[in-house]
């Protein structure tokens, strides 16, 4: 429900949605549903709208860049749900080990001595993550854009930029463990 109005799998996921809440698009019951699970999804859906607060709660310096609230409704009239940010971190790390691990059938664990980061980008358009996008080879899965990038003489240190939906940027780092505490002990 947080997608634009205009993005192209808004459809197919707010009729998951609706269908996860026992309900059609147009907000009918879904036809076929015992009365057992119909009322199981309906507190499922009332489980999920009362975990939202209003939009006009929300910190706009906080929200994750490419989510805003949707032009052309009152703010007043909007939700949002706030996520804590370490299950944001989790989950895109998440995603990053997935992909190292799958990537070019590579079945590679991050583990010791290497560490992987998470950044969500503030400005997604800034000079320097531009130059570094730019460089990194990019993996499209008509959804979702992936990138990967790492210097030759480091193929297992990548920088993975990842965009979900054209709306959630996550970059990843993997470093290993020295190269991380000679970069802290530069910028200190």
């Amino acid at each position: 429900m947080c997608m634009p109005e205009d993005h192209p799998l808004r459809p197919e996921l707010a009729a998951r949605a609706y269908r996860a809440w026992g309900m059609t698009p147009e907000g009918k019951p879904l036809p076929g549903l015992s009365e057992k699970e119909r009322h199981a999804r309906m507190q499922y859906a009332k489980k999920t709208i009362s975990s939202t607060i209003p939009a006009s709660q929300i910190d706009e310096r906080r929200m994750l860049p490419g989510f805003n609230f949707h032009p052309g409704y009152p703010k007043d009239a909007q939700r949002a749900t706030v996520f804590d940010q370490q299950t944001l971190l989790d989950v895109a790390s998440k995603v990053v080990r997935g992909i190292e691990y799958i990537q070019q059938d590579r079945k590679r664990y991050i583990e010791k001595p290497y560490k992987l980061e998470i950044y969500f980008p503030r400005d997604p358009h800034d000079p320097g993550l531009t130059a570094v996008r730019n460089i990194c080879k990019v993996f499209f899965d008509g959804t979702n854009t992936i990138q990967r990038g790492a210097v030759p003489g480091r193929p297992l240190e990548p920088i993975y930029i990842i965009k979900i939906w054209n709306l959630w940027e996550i970059w990843g780092v993997i470093m290993h463990e020295d190269r991380e505490n000679d970069l802290h002990e530069s910028l200190e």
